[in-house]
C-alpha cells in the first residue's frame, strides 16, 4: 500500500484509505473533497448485503439532506471477462437464463465464450 501511495504521489495524486460504513463515510468524503464522480468494483456475487449496500451508496450519491448532491457513480465488473448474471452479454443470459446451466468445465466454458458476442 505504501508503494502504491508513493507511485501515485509521483504522478501528483494520493492514496486515501477510509474505514467504516460506506453509506456514512463516503458522503462525508464527497463533501470534504468536492467529489463529482466515483468509480468502484461492481459486486457480482448478488449477496443481499452487497446489493443493499451498493444501492444505498448510489442513493446517497444522488442527493444530500437538501437534495443537492449529484455524485456520478460508475461501476466496473472486473472479476470476470463478462458479467456473470442474466444480463445482456452475461454468462447466465447466454445459457438460457439458468445459473445451473453455466459451464462446469473449461472446455464447455470455452465453447460458450466462443458464442458470446463481445
Amino acid at each position: 500500500v505504501q508503494d502504491l501511495d508513493a507511485s501515485l504521489k509521483e504522478r501528483g495524486s494520493r492514496l486515501y484509505v477510509a474505514t467504516g460504513d460506506p453509506v456514512e463515510v463516503l458522503p462525508q468524503l464527497w463533501e470534504e473533497w468536492g467529489v463529482t464522480h466515483m468509480t468502484h468494483e461492481a459486486d457480482e456475487t448478488g449477496e443481499p448485503y452487497a446489493v443493499e449496500r451498493d444501492a444505498a451508496v448510489r442513493e446517497a450519491a444522488n442527493k444530500d439532506a437538501g437534495g443537492r448532491r449529484n455524485v456520478k457513480v460508475m461501476e466496473f465488473a472486473t472479476e470476470t471477462l463478462l458479467p456473470l448474471g442474466n444480463v445482456p452479454g452475461g454468462y447466465v443470459a447466454n445459457v438460457g437464463g439458468m445459473a445451473s446451466n453455466v459451464p462446469g468445465t473449461m472446455a464447455s466454458f470455452q465453447k460458450l465464450l466462443g458464442k458470446i458476442d463481445r
